[in-house]
Formats: structure tokens, sequence, C-alpha cells
């Protein structure tokens, strides 16, 4: 049984995966959409995937994973050529490991908290500035460390980058980055966004992101 992803397009976590496959050219990825839309998570057979209901998840042989960096990390571990995007010196993977968590735990945490707010409104709305102001922080925490790095965990492109673009790129759909404050950001995130393999990934789902905004926002 070759590796199979379960995600949806529309997730910047499942795009982190989905980035990660593709910069290590895995071909044989099965890829199982859920739709997050109709209440595709909440069915006893995703529920026997993962328990929390969330999207993305791996099966790969007897082991099923979820949380989109752990996956990440177990991807380039077991299929990477070379350790670049997670590498195992401790100290570079112990910045990885501190942007992942900044990610998990900060920048999409609070993305989350937004977006279901706008998404889960009876009445067309607007951004609520006292849900985004950690939000903002956020933003201008990453420009503070992108100040002294190329890349957010340091001089090379790793997977804590893909966790971190996917989910900015979400955001900036309704929190738009701006010149003036976030400068390193945009810089960075141009770089990110020429990568060969980026748009063929993150244009799709963050086209579903912008359509779902288009009819909740005024």
């Amino acid at each position: 049984m070759g590796l199979k992803l379960y995600g949806a397009e529309i997730s910047p976590c499942v795009r982190a995966v989905s980035l990660t496959i593709e910069a290590l050219e895995l071909k044989s990825v099965e890829f199982v959409d859920v739709d997050l839309l109709s209440g595709g998570t909440q069915t006893p057979g995703f529920a026997a995937i993962n328990p929390l209901q969330k999207v993305p998840a791996i099966q790969d042989g007897d082991l099923i994973l979820w949380d989109s960096h752990a996956i990440n990390a177990y991807i380039v571990g077991k299929y990477g050529k070379t350790d670049s995007l997670y590498p195992k010196d401790l100290k570079k993977r112990a910045l990885v490991d501190a942007m992942n968590f900044f990610d998990a735990g900060f920048l999409f945490a609070e993305h989350d908290v937004v977006i279901k707010s706008i998404v889960t409104s009876p009445t067309p709305t607007t951004v609520d500035s006292e849900l985004a102001k950690p939000l903002e922080d956020a933003y201008a925490y990453l420009n503070k460390i992108l100040e002294k790095r190329a890349y957010v965990a340091g001089s090379q492109l790793t997977i804590a980058d893909f966790s971190i673009a996917t989910t900015l790129s979400s955001s900036a759909s309704y929190l738009p980055l701006a010149p003036g404050k976030h400068g390193k950001v945009l810089a960075w995130y141009q770089t990110i966004e020429s990568l060969p393999y980026f748009a063929k990934v993150n244009a799709a789902g963050l086209k579903q992101v912008k359509e779902v905004l288009s009819k909740k926002l005024v």
C-alpha cells in the first residue's frame, strides 16, 4: 500500500503537505478528497482515520498520522533523498520545529479563529478587528524574524516555509500584508511563490478560499 493523503485543497494545512510531496517529487501518492464544506470530516469513516476529524491525514502502510507539521516531518524523513527540508542537525531542526510551532500555535491558530468567525456568520460581515489583532501581531513577529533570515527557519527552504506560506496566503485574503509594515514577509513570500511547484499546489485551494470569503464579506 502506497502513501495516501486525505485532504481538501481549500485547507492551507493540506496544501503545506502537498508542497512537501511536490518538493520531494513523489509520484505515487493517492489523494483522497474530503469535502470540508459538506461535512466530509464528520463521517464515521473519516473519524476512523482521524479521531480529531480534521484534514490532513495520511495513511502509509499500517501508519495513520495527522497534523500537517508531523506529516511533513515524517514524509521528509522517510522519502526525502536529502534532509534539507527537515535537517537532521539538531540546531537546524530545532529552528524548523520552533517555526512549525509558531504556525500551529499562533499564526494558523489565529487565522482559524478569524476565518471561522467569517464563514459561520449568518449574515454578510466584516473582519472583526478585535479578533484579527492577534493575527496582525503574528504578522509583525514574523516580519521581525525575517529581518535576519532568508527563510523562516534560517538560510534554507524547509517544511516550515511551506506551512507558514500556505497559512499566510489564506489569511492575507481577508487581512492583507502591508508593504510598510510587513516588507520582509512580502519579500520572503515572493521567494516562496517563485518555487516552480508553488502555484500548482496553492492556486486552486486559495481560489476556493477567496470564493467562500466573497460570499461572506462586505
